[in-house]
């Protein structure tokens, strides 16, 4: 009995102490968590640049300006009358992996498709087709000069395999069957050199435009990044 006398006024006073310390401790963690958050807040946070390291883009175009859709228009043999011409690209449909802020490798698809219906100048009754298709697949790699917040700037080079199909159809009234000549064009090794630039009009989505040795002299679409 005695040391519990002794003790308790120690313990009677520690006790009315202790709701006191847990208030003046909550108040501790409080503003240590206040101050941590306006630190935070304050930072400034990162601009994500047009074009970094382990983006990955996904890019679909339409090409202008094809010698061969010129040829192919401007071509008549016998002074045929064209009735009707169809083209469809040059389509491109590109991936690009960022390696690094500057450096990209990626795969280029393009695609031309090209039509002539024409009928006899002398005899009507005689008409055909002539048809072309070329497509290739190239391994890609660009160089990314600076790529800022929304713009992107760059050189690129590709190499891989390309085909190249000229069909041509026509008829004769005495000899009433379709003649067909199929042209394949022996050389596969595609290649393409441009110049372009990347512009972002949100982190994920922008345009591109490119120039230069392609299947479209000029190309422009959309960007999207993933």
């Amino acid at each position: 009995m005695r040391a519990y006398s002794v003790f308790l006024p120690i313990l009677y006073g520690m006790k009315r102490k202790v709701p006191y310390f847990i208030v003046l401790t909550l108040l501790c963690l409080h503003a240590a968590a206040s101050f941590a958050q306006t630190e935070t807040s304050t930072a400034p946070a990162k601009e994500r640049l047009s074009f970094e390291n382990g983006d990955m883009f996904f890019t679909g175009g339409f090409g202008f300006g094809n010698l061969l859709v010129a040829t192919f228009e401007a071509s008549g043999l016998n002074n045929d009358v064209i009735e009707k011409r169809t083209t469809t690209g040059p389509l491109f449909f590109k991936f690009e992996q960022a390696l690094s802020d500057n450096l990209g490798f990626g795969v280029n698809l393009a695609l031309l498709r090209l039509k002539n219906e024409w009928t006899d100048a002398v005899d009507p009754r005689i008409y055909g087709t002539g048809n072309y298709t070329g497509w290739s697949a190239l391994a890609r790699i660009n160089y990314h000069f600076k790529p800022g917040k929304f713009f992107d700037p760059y050189v690129g080079f590709g190499m891989g395999y390309r085909s190249d199909k000229v069909t041509e159809t026509s008829t004769d009234p005495q000899n009433p069957r379709f003649d067909t000549e199929v042209t394949d064009i022996p050389i596969n090794l595609g290649m393409d050199l441009t110049f372009g630039f990347r512009m972002m009009f949100s982190e994920n989505l922008g345009m591109y435009m490119e120039t230069g040795i392609a299947k479209g002299v000029v190309q422009l679409g959309l960007s999207a990044r993933i």
